[in-house]
């Protein structure tokens, strides 16, 4: 193989490393997801945010609702508007399995060793934004649960804050507050709980 070739190959491969493989272990151990479309329009700082990911292969988060008898667990970044709360999401490393990455991504976030109970969602979102080309981003969201309660994030220098945050307040007063802020970003979580509760309502679980 040439190396122009080789280099293209190699970038297809990080692009893709949450592969079909990965996904259907996941899927054969924790139940086939729902799936869902949306377009989330956002605005150029954000969009931005998004297109630095892209360029460095990645089009993917894996999140967790980790639900205990206290609500679910939540983070609260340094930038984020009082009153918002979303549940911890992250990406999964290249080598890394999605189970992997995703409970290293819970313990950085909000310092919980968690397992998976159900691969509840598959999301393809189609993020816009005026006079830019479109970029298509994967959400892969999980209902996990810990043996633990006290939250004590790891990576203190992305997370300002974590609290547990239950179901009515997450899609309450925080909903609104996500929707009243402008951030396009923020829409796309309140959404997504939206879609999430949703689900787990007609799986009763």
């Amino acid at each position: 193989m040439a190396g122009k070739e080789r280099s293209m190959a190699l970038a297809l491969l990080v692009l893709m490393h949450v592969t079909a493989e990965l996904l259907e272990d996941v899927k054969a151990r924790f139940g086939a997801p729902a799936r869902a479309e949306f377009i989330q329009i956002m605005n150029p700082d954000e969009y931005a945010l998004v297109h630095r990911s892209v360029a460095k292969n990645r089009t993917h988060d894996v999140t967790g609702f980790i639900r205990s008898s206290l609500g679910y667990a939540c983070i609260a970044k340094h930038d984020y508007p009082p009153g918002i709360w979303r549940p911890p999401s992250g990406g999964v490393d290249v080598g890394e399995s999605v189970e992997k990455g995703l409970k290293r991504e819970m313990m950085e976030e909000v310092g919980l060793e968690s397992s998976i109970d159900r691969y509840l969602l598959e999301v393809n979102v189609k993020f816009v934004c005026e006079g830019k080309e479109g970029m298509s981003w994967f959400t892969h969201v999980f209902l996990c649960s810990s043996g633990e309660e006290e939250l004590a994030p790891i990576d203190t220098k992305e997370i300002k804050e974590a609290r547990w945050v239950s179901r009515e307040l997450l899609l309450g007063d925080i909903q609104n507050r996500m929707l009243a802020s402008g951030w396009g970003g923020f829409e796309y979580r309140s959404r997504l709980a939206d879609r999430v509760f949703e689900e787990m309502d007609i799986l009763k679980i």
